[in-house]
């Protein structure tokens, strides 16, 4: 009967030994700070890194400042915005193009070309030097009196800003004008349409003026 008590007793001193050992293991892992270690039955899952390439990077470069394209001529007698800089290649129905010059003293001349309604008629008196008008009244009368007061009601070209309220006026760099040899006596040039005209008829005439020498 004593053998079995014998077994027993070794069986405890065991566990005995099995529990310090745990004990053991337990207060190292606390005292490193890897309590979790202990218990842990997995691997724990690695954290991956999120790489970011340079161009994956939205950023604006110094400098870098997106500018509008500026416009075919500057506003001068309004302050209206500027229309769009790019010139219409075909007139619309109820347009044409024409081609003109305007006489300056010395004599000299410049040429352009602008798309103008189907009814409106050129006048101006190239010995007086006055402005270029094309309009539909037909009491406008540069070429005879020099009276021009029934030539603003459609549009005009001219070397000087005509300052008139009924217009809207538009001006456009130059360059040079001619004579038997070119001329730098003006440097600019401006148009002026009714300010009666829808937007889009005065941004037509506008966008459609060319300098052409």
């Amino acid at each position: 009967m004593n053998q079995p008590k014998s077994y027993l007793k070794w069986l405890l001193v065991i566990l005995g030994v099995v529990i310090l050992a745990a004990i053991g293991v337990y207060v190292f892992y606390v005292k490193s700070g890897n309590v979790g270690g202990v218990f842990s039955l997995s691997s724990p899952t690695p954290t991956k890194s999120a790489m970011v390439s340079p161009s994956a990077i939205s950023a604006t470069s110094p400098g870098s400042t997106k500018t509008s394209t500026p416009a075919s001529g500057t506003t001068t007698s309004n302050g209206q915005p500027a229309s769009s800089a790019s010139s219409p290649q075909t007139p619309p129905s109820g347009w044409k193009s024409t081609s003109s010059q305007i006489w300056c003293a010395g004599p000299c001349y410049t040429t352009f070309s602008v798309f103008i309604k189907n009814g409106w008629q050129e006048h101006q008196n190239s010995t007086g030097h006055t402005p270029v008008f094309f309009t539909a009244n037909n009491q406008c009368l540069p070429d005879s009196t020099l009276d021009m007061t029934n030539c603003y009601d459609d549009m005009m070209v001219s070397f000087s800003d005509p300052g008139n309220s009924n217009l809207i006026t538009r001006s456009y760099p130059l360059g040079i004008v001619y004579n038997d040899q070119p001329s730098s006596q003006y440097s600019t040039i401006y148009v002026s349409v009714n300010k009666s005209f829808s937007s889009s008829d005065q941004n037509l005439i506008f966008d459609s003026f060319k300098v052409t020498r």
